[in-house]
């Protein structure tokens, strides 16, 4: 009998060990990534509003991502002509199928954005240091000046970050950190210009 309940008692470890790594893994940790990385980094930086977004599977790779398309105010570095872009972010909700990441920035149609953007391998654009690259901008309250917020909320484990996790900067704090950066060697990598939907960022 007290075998038998020692095999119970094991197999239920077993199980609850494995639903613990199982939560584990669900669960993204990342490493902190304050402005000034990013505007070293990022060799596109710009502010303006989500006009669209949406899911499917990508014709490249058949995997699930999210397609953002943004409508340019402001380029605060990369080719100054851009008006409209479109980011390929990771995930998403398409039909049946639902992939959801911790690590991946969200945009709603109509939000004001400053973001840092980078090419992915195949020179798909996206956010730069995943949901670290992407601040909203709200509107200055009285005389206050515009802010650009980032929500860190939700994120899984970011290493190396104690404070809140709603960050408020201010936006002109931003535009001084790009203006003043220069793009180290991961930034330097171009992004293409639009050659192949949906993908491609646009200057139309």
């Amino acid at each position: 009998m007290r075998t038998g309940a020692n095999r119970v008692w094991r197999s239920a470890a077993v199980a609850l060990a494995a639903v613990v790594i199982v939560l584990d893994a669900s669960a993204s940790l990342s490493v902190y990534m304050a402005p000034e990385a990013l505007a070293t980094r990022a060799p596109l930086a710009i502010e303006g509003t989500v006009v669209e977004t949406a899911s499917g599977l990508d014709p490249r790779n058949g995997r699930l991502a999210t397609y953002v398309t943004i409508e340019v105010a402001t380029v605060h570095r990369g080719p100054a002509d851009l008006e409209r872009v479109t980011l390929r972010e990771p995930g998403g909700r398409f039909g049946d199928l639902v992939h959801d990441l911790d690590a991946v920035p969200d945009y709603a149609p109509g939000e004001d954005v400053f973001v840092f953007l980078e090419p992915a391998r195949d020179g798909a654009l996206r956010t730069a240091g995943m949901f670290f690259g992407k601040f909203r901008v709200v509107p200055a309250g009285g005389r206050g000046p515009v802010e650009a917020v980032r929500d860190l909320d939700g994120r899984g484990t970011i290493v190396g970050r104690s404070g809140p996790r709603l960050e408020r900067f201010r936006r002109s704090d931003l535009r001084a950190l790009v203006a003043g950066a220069t793009p180290g060697p991961h930034g330097s990598r171009p992004a293409r210009r639009p050659g192949s939907a949906p993908s491609a960022w646009s200057a139309t």
